[in-house]
């Protein structure tokens, strides 16, 4: 299904974007997977398979994601599907709200995004698949939410303006939306949120997938083949499976 497809899936090292990109491997594709710790890179490239490659980037920082663009040019020519995991971070209510916090947020789900999708598009033809992964904010209504829904509204916006001047060259963009707690795998909170995490004896964090985050790995699947071909501008909820 996605045999040879070079694609790249930032944050990929870790959290919902390793399961991710193991699906992938699975099937055939050239994974390319990002992250800001060389140890977790290295242990996600094991788990891919040769075909894999890991990089580590800050995709808040636009000189990172260009670098990061400019390596894959270089070592594959080309970019099939384009996969984005956005990290959640915590919100504050309003009273308590630090510039800190506002870029915390905004720079890894919005300037992470658009700067890397501005990127990567060049490399993109006809065929190509864009896949946004956020979380779920803008359904969830808890006080101290705000900047984090803000953040998912932008998200939806910039899909929609991009489906639009994406469709001459064919490349479709969607946005996967999740479950808030699907993206807390890879951090001792997975614990407290059931998500069935676990410490190894060489102290080693591990998780299996719980039904939501098989999901949502089915879904990114989905969108990156060509079975979605269909689909632009959608935006699609995994949530409970």
């Amino acid at each position: 299904m996605l045999k040879n497809r070079v694609i790249l899936v930032t944050g990929g090292a870790s959290g919902i974007g390793l399961p991710i990109a193991q699906a992938l491997a699975g099937h055939g594709a050239e994974v390319i997977v990002t992250g800001t710790n060389q140890a977790q890179i290295d242990d996600a490239v094991r788990k891919l398979g040769f075909y894999a490659v890991g990089v580590v980037a800050d995709v808040s920082k636009v000189a990172d994601v260009e670098r990061l663009v400019s390596r894959i040019r270089d070592t594959h020519g080309r970019l099939d599907v384009l996969i984005v995991t956005t990290s959640g971070n915590p919100d504050s209510p309003i009273g308590e709200i630090t510039e800190k916090a506002f870029d915390q947020i905004f720079d890894t789900s919005v300037k992470g995004v658009v700067f890397t999708v501005e990127a990567a598009r060049p490399m993109m033809a006809d065929g190509g698949s864009i896949v946004i992964v956020a979380d779920r904010a803008p359904i969830d209504h808890r006080q101290g939410m705000s900047l984090s829904r803000a953040a998912k509204s932008a998200l939806q916006c910039l899909v929609e303006g991009w489906t639009m001047e994406l469709q001459e060259v064919g490349v479709r963009v969607n946005l996967l939306s999740t479950g808030t707690e699907a993206l807390l795998i890879g951090s001792e909170q997975s614990d407290l949120a059931g998500q069935h995490f676990f410490c190894t004896k060489k102290k080693r964090w591990s998780y299996e997938l719980n039904s939501t985050q098989r999901g949502i790995v089915k879904v990114a699947t989905f969108l990156a083949s060509d079975t979605s071909c269909y689909l632009y501008g959608v935006e699609l909820v995994a949530n409970k499976f």
